[in-house]
């Protein structure tokens, strides 16, 4: 007779699924909150976390999630290149764009890539991109789902960045514009003009009476600095 005790009720019981949001930094993210929210609204015991990992570890840390009882994981700044890159499969929007912002873990092991920057970024546009022009501030792999999504609906797109060869780079590669450094009274006139800017895709997209778009991951920063401008010049003040 086995005289071996039985094993616990704790130890026999499954793992509720996890899900998590790899970055660097993510510690100011609030998708466990909002996701955490809906997975108790829908009856289910999931866990969602967030999941700081330095780039030298994310290949070695998402290889582990999936045994580690994860079902998928969302992708934030600054991995999403590098999640398209180490998946096994992804679909062609991901591919065209070159970065995946989840990741799907399937019970064979395998990693599933997928984007879906792009198609929340234009359901969460106030307005039709056809026919108008936008300008995508950044060169990440937000800015990239932003430029491809908004070219593929028929804007005119350019691109800036801090760094003027990655923009250039970048809107090579998907058939935008590079644009010269934006004037301060230009960056105002796009970002607070118009209705309150619709979140999607990890940036921002606002509307202006022109029916110009300003999109990208730094709008809202920029949006306070360029109105902290706009003020100042107009009182005759001075930022020190």
């Amino acid at each position: 007779m086995d005289m071996r005790a039985p094993p616990s009720s704790a130890s026999s019981r499954p793992r509720a699924p996890r899900l998590g949001v790899l970055g660097w930094p993510v510690a100011h993210s609030r998708s466990p909150a909002m996701h955490n929210a809906a997975l108790a609204a829908m009856g289910l015991s999931w866990r969602y976390q967030r999941l700081p990992v330095p780039p030298p570890l994310f290949a070695e840390t998402v290889a582990a999630l999936g045994p580690a009882g994860f079902l998928g994981a969302n992708v934030t700044i600054p991995h999403k290149r590098a999640a398209l890159a180490l998946a096994d499969t992804a679909t062609e929007a991901a591919r065209q764009i070159g970065a995946a912002n989840t990741l799907s873990f399937r019970a064979d092991g395998t990693i599933a890539a997928e984007n879906t920057d792009a198609p929340a970024l234009i359901a969460a546009l106030p307005l039709r991109p056809a026919g108008r022009s936008a300008m995508v501030l950044g060169a990440g792999g937000s800015a990239r789902a932003a430029v491809w999504a908004l070219t593929r609906a028929g804007a005119e797109v350019s691109v800036w960045n801090r760094t003027a060869e990655r923009a250039a780079a970048l809107a090579d590669e998907l058939g935008a514009s590079a644009a010269p450094r934006p004037r301060i009274a230009r960056i105002t006139r796009l970002l607070v003009s118009g209705p309150a800017p619709a979140c999607g895709a990890g940036g921002v997209a606002g509307r202006t009476g022109s029916g110009s778009l300003a999109c990208g991951p730094r709008t809202r920063r920029m949006a306070r600095w360029s109105g902290l401008v706009a003020r100042q010049r107009a009182f005759g003040g001075q930022r020190r």
